[in-house]
């Protein structure tokens, strides 16, 4: 019988492990940079709980996101939702790392060329139809400078015009759809701790016999 429970122990502990493995396997964004050292963007930043690929890109709100006029166009259709995504970028994103100082260096941005600092720009569902307000992640050359602000942007203001100026694009991580839920996780354990115990009771009655 101690071996049975062994058994079921350590097929629970090792189901643990696993998921712990599984549900940490993402913490840390890959962060996604072209030949030139530009970062492009990220892969798997958490922004509360959630995982989202991000990537920086030009143009106007009208035509990055969808007609910029209704909240279904947005990656993040409220104010709160988007502060959260900006400030995601300021803590995961804009790092000082091997492979560039992203954090000190705004100018090693994808659509920044500005050495002092670059705005990167969410927009949400609030505004108005010629305007819509947003969340700025402003990565500073500092690190005290780096801060999220709430400037109105005009719907059709092009970005690519300006060099201190950027949008991040989030779409839900692919690689998050693949982590297995707790409750599935939870089933698993029981069900193959049923079969463990099904497996020692008949082996028992054959003992007996």
């Amino acid at each position: 019988m101690r071996r049975f429970h062994s058994s079921v122990i350590m097929i629970l502990f090792g189901l643990m492990a696993a998921f712990t493995m599984m549900s940490t396997a993402h913490a840390v964004p890959v962060l996604i940079i072209d030949s030139n050292g530009q970062l492009l963007g990220a892969d798997d930043v958490d922004v509360d709980g959630s995982l989202f690929d991000v990537r920086f890109v030009d143009g106007t709100c009208v035509d990055l996101f969808g007609g910029c006029n209704e909240n279904s166009d947005f990656d993040f259709p409220i104010a709160a939702s988007a502060t959260l995504a900006a400030q995601a970028l300021l803590d995961q994103v804009f790092l000082d790392i091997v492979q560039g100082s992203f954090d000190s260096d705004p100018s090693l941005t994808h659509g920044c060329e500005s050495i002092d600092s670059c705005l990167v720009v969410i927009p949400t569902g609030d505004g108005g139809v010629s305007q819509t307000d947003t969340a700025t992640a402003l990565n500073d050359d500092l690190e005290v400078g780096d801060i999220v602000f709430f400037p109105s942007l005009g719907v059709n203001n092009d970005l690519t015009a300006f060099d201190t100026a950027v949008f991040a694009s989030f779409t839900p991580s692919v690689s998050s759809q693949s982590v297995p839920e707790p409750a599935t996780l939870i089933l698993f354990a029981l069900g193959l701790t049923g079969l463990v115990a099904t497996s020692r009771w008949e082996y028992l009655n054959v003992q007996k016999g």
